[in-house]
């Protein structure tokens, strides 16, 4: 087993005013500070998807002999959003990332769900299978997995979670688990398992 340090861990030093974390030093410091060779990059910290930048990260990150494992991406829209073309618009938002994904070397992309407040509606489960539908042939063509955490909306619930995955039937879809981010009204354990 491989421990990894997910950027959003150390989400307030990325986001101070003053000496912010970059990515650029991102693996430096989970190999220097936490002796940790394997890190998830988040989406909002990147400064750009340049290419070039993109090279810098990737070799930042070989010359501290550190692993860059997935990104989660955030704030790219809502999957289950009542319009067509907002949903749509959303898939495309989550799969520009996958190329980001294949020049880092990552195996995997986090998509959130959306869905908040619509966690009880049918319809919004049905969007969000095909979402993910399109995401993971997306994932399957550029050789990326793409992941759904815990993370609100239709993904608070388990059940939902396991449909999703149930529905997609796919190698390219698979779930990334947060043990801390399941409503109080759900058994951790019991999610987990699921």
């Amino acid at each position: 087993m491989k421990i990894s340090l997910a950027g959003w861990s150390l989400h307030r030093r990325f986001r101070t005013q003053q000496h912010a974390l970059t990515l650029l030093d991102f693996p430096r410091v989970a190999r220097q500070e936490f002796d940790i060779h394997a890190i998830e990059l988040n989406s909002p910290f990147f400064a750009s998807r340049d290419k070039r930048y993109l090279t810098e990260i990737d070799e930042a990150a070989m010359g501290e002999g550190v692993d860059l494992l997935n990104i989660a991406v955030d704030g790219m829209g809502d999957l289950c959003d009542p319009d067509r073309a907002a949903r749509q618009k959303a898939i495309e938002s989550n799969a520009n990332w996958l190329p980001v994904a294949v020049h880092l070397g990552c195996t995997a992309i986090r998509v959130n769900t959306g869905g908040q407040g619509r966690e009880n509606e049918r319809d919004a489960l049905m969007w969000a299978i095909d979402a993910y539908l399109e995401l993971a042939e997306r994932g399957r063509k550029a050789g990326v997995v793409v992941l759904i955490e815990n993370h609100g909306g239709l993904s608070s619930n388990p059940d939902l979670i396991v449909q999703i995955i149930d529905a997609v039937n796919s190698p390219w879809i698979g779930t990334l688990p947060d043990f801390g981010n399941f409503p109080p009204e759900v058994d951790r354990d019991e999610a987990l398992e699921k």
